[in-house]
């Protein structure tokens, strides 16, 4: 073998390929762990098609063939097709063995870039020593705990926990993300890494723009941001912006000829702001989650996202047969991206209409996740946007003047400006609650804090 690691990593997929039993006997290894994209994309593939006992050479084939994946499995000589039948031949009797040397493999490959790490952070004379060794430390307890069967012990996770807990006292550490919305900050602190937070409501009440809201602004005050557009036209997300950034009325961006000079000067100052700012939006048609898995990957590795949103999780595809299990497919890989990459997930999920049967001032469950499968249990955290008032009268659209037509007492055609709370129902690191009112400004897609006017 010339390159051991393409090797052992063509026996793992021929021998998985030839002999779907085995792959019981590959452990926990991971698309990650494989060194080229090809067998990245095709190890994930094979994993999902292993956990609905599906998995077969020419079911690999043919879903990668639906989701635009196969032309990515290939080498020099082979493409798609004809590549994973040439992997077949490295096939052999030792699943174990080969999954672990592809293991060992991929931990050196992580080692080596740990150890560049902590060799400039250890020459930044920036970073204090004290600093460097802490970082050092929980890179090297990082590489521990992804080699199978090596866990951590509790002294590992206490120690890393002191080092967190104190970095975040101190300032030194900063959250993986905090909610721009204040009324939200009251409930949920801030997001770690690691967590799938899925935001379900009803259609219409608001879950697209609080994803949105909540992704633009973490997008302009520097973070790297990637957004999964399942839903709208790529454009969409310019308007939105430029409302929101602007406060120009929705409606006039579509009607060009309505908006006033003072309109345009906004206008234009703030296209040049947000086309610095790093938001990145993915727009596409019923994607499989092992795409979006895939894109992810992409951007976390060359964008540096720290932050990922997706609109809305049931406009995921993966060809199951059953919605209820394809959700669940859906879900099982999403919740998989923090876990495996360190980067949030946010998700817009669609409620069924038991929520409505219930009576207009319901409650949201969790029961009320739409075909959830499994998405109340893989979340950490489950947000529900709900209207304080279901069918509000003209008396209480009067009561925010943004309702009004200007000079008058008459109320706009359409409603621009309604009270809103979230219903925090599950949170696995920390308190439940509802919200504090905010308003949620249709029209310019912002919202705003009831005792302070000025945007949260």
């Amino acid at each position: 073998m010339d390159n051991p690691s393409l090797g052992w990593e063509k026996a793992v997929l021929g021998t998985g390929l030839a002999y779907p039993d085995s792959m019981e006997e590959a452990g926990e290894l991971l698309p990650s762990d494989f060194s080229i994209e090809a067998h990245q994309v095709l190890w994930a593939e094979m994993l999902s098609l292993t956990r609905r006992q599906a998995l077969d050479h020419r079911a690999v084939v043919e879903s990668l063939r639906s989701t635009g994946q196969l032309i990515v499995v290939s080498d020099a000589e082979n493409i798609g097709e004809d590549y994973i039948a040439e992997l077949m031949t490295h096939r052999g009797a030792s699943m174990h063995e080969y999954s672990e040397r592809v293991l060992d493999i991929a931990i050196k490959r992580e080692l080596r870039k740990v150890a560049a790490l902590i060799r400039a952070e250890a020459e930044d004379e920036n970073i204090d020593a004290q600093e460097a060794m802490d970082s050092a430390e929980k890179r090297l307890l990082g590489l521990r705990r992804n080699k199978s069967g090596n866990g951590s012990t509790m002294a590992d996770l206490i120690g890393v926990f002191n080092s967190r807990l104190a970095g975040l006292l101190d300032g030194t550490l900063s959250p993986a993300w905090v909610p721009h919305l204040e009324a939200l900050r009251d409930v949920v602190d801030y997001i770690d890494a690691e967590d799938y937070i899925v935001l379900a409501a009803r259609p219409g009440d608001g879950k697209s723009s609080l994803l949105r809201y909540e992704f633009l602004n973490a997008a302009m005050r520097g973070t790297p941001v990637l957004m999964f557009n399942l839903e709208n036209g790529p454009l969409e997300y310019a308007k939105f912006a430029i409302s929101m950034v602007t406060g120009i009325d929705s409606d006039k961006l579509k009607s060009p000829r309505r908006l006033t000079e003072e309109d345009k000067e906004a206008y234009r100052t703030a296209a040049e702001v947000l086309a610095s700012k790093p938001m990145y939006v993915e727009t596409l048609a019923s994607p499989s989650a092992v795409e979006v898995e895939r894109i992810c990957r992409s951007y976390i590795s060359q964008k540096h996202v720290k932050l990922i949103g997706l609109d809305y999780v049931q406009l995921v595809k993966n060809g199951l047969e059953k919605r209820v299990e394809d959700v669940t497919e859906t879900s099982s890989v999403l919740r998989s991206i923090p876990i495996r990459y360190g980067v949030p997930l946010v998700t817009a999920c669609q409620l069924s209409r038991e929520i409505v049967h219930r009576g207009e001032n319901a409650e949201p469950q969790l029961s009320d996740l739409r075909e959830s499968g499994s998405l109340e249990q893989d979340a950490t955290m489950v947000w529900f946007p709900r209207p304080v008032w279901a069918n509000p009268t003209d008396a209480q659209l009067r009561t925010y003047s943004q309702n009004l037509i200007p000079n008058t007492s008459q109320l706009y055609p359409t409603i621009k400006a309604l009270p809103y709370k979230i219903h925090v129902k599950k949170n696995r690191n920390g308190g439940t609650g509802t919200t504090r009112s905010f308003l949620w400004m249709r029209s310019t897609n912002q919202f705003f804090s009831l005792t302070n006017r000025g945007e949260n």
